[in-house]
């Protein structure tokens, strides 16, 4: 449940891998949300069960910029304010990468965006 993402590159006729991302949280079903920006070196990926303080189920955003070589994190870690929230079921990155879609299915009971 921990999860990872990992991203390739076609060349020629064989992908190569380029990184990959990890959370520390085992139950954090880390990569189930995972969105390129245009140029392909802006990604954004959720965990929606990433727990803060117990098993919570905040969720976590977090946005990494490819430098050729790795994948580092940009800006801070966006989280759920609630428990069993769920932030980050689904994510959406603009074409350029400066803005995220980020939604929460059971904020308040009803879900947001």
């Amino acid at each position: 449940n921990r999860g990872k993402v990992q991203t390739y590159e076609l060349d020629t006729d064989e992908w190569t891998l380029l990184g990959e991302v990890t959370v520390d949280d085992p139950n954090a079903f880390f990569g189930w949300g995972v969105s390129l920006d245009s140029s392909g070196d802006r990604l954004a990926v959720s965990a929606y069960g990433y727990n803060l303080d117990g098993p919570t189920r905040r969720g976590l955003v977090q946005v990494f910029d490819y430098n050729g070589t790795v994948w580092n994190q940009v800006g801070n870690d966006l989280q759920g304010t609630e428990d069993r929230e769920e932030f980050g079921y689904g994510i959406a990155l603009s074409s350029d990468g400066s803005t995220v879609a980020i939604g929460s299915p059971r904020r308040n009971g009803v879900g947001s965006l």
